[in-house]
């Protein structure tokens, strides 16, 4: 592992504090991507609420929250609505 590399699940735990107060060395943007791609519910959740709250918009943040969306198991529905109803929201965004 490089040096410089940043293991996601450390970045995680920030997700349970407002996005306002974040001041890691990682960005917000990696910080959601984390909480987007863990296989934890918790976590994902989390990180809906970040965006949910305006924590930032970007292609990247878009194009995982339509593959989470995809990829969530079926019990998980009210996640996998708002992963799609948040991509489509910052796809709207971007253009």
């Amino acid at each position: 592992m490089h040096e410089d590399a940043i293991n996601p699940v450390t970045l995680l735990i920030h997700l349970e504090r407002p996005h306002a107060e974040y001041s890691g060395i990682a960005t917000l943007e990696q910080v959601t991507l984390a909480g987007l791609t863990s296989s934890s519910s918790y976590w994902v959740d989390l990180a809906l609420k970040w965006l949910e709250r305006g924590a930032l918009s970007s292609d990247a943040i878009a194009r995982q929250l339509q593959a989470t969306a995809e990829t969530l198991h079926r019990s998980h529905q009210s996640l996998r609505h708002r992963c799609a109803s948040l991509a489509r929201k910052q796809r709207q965004v971007a253009n």
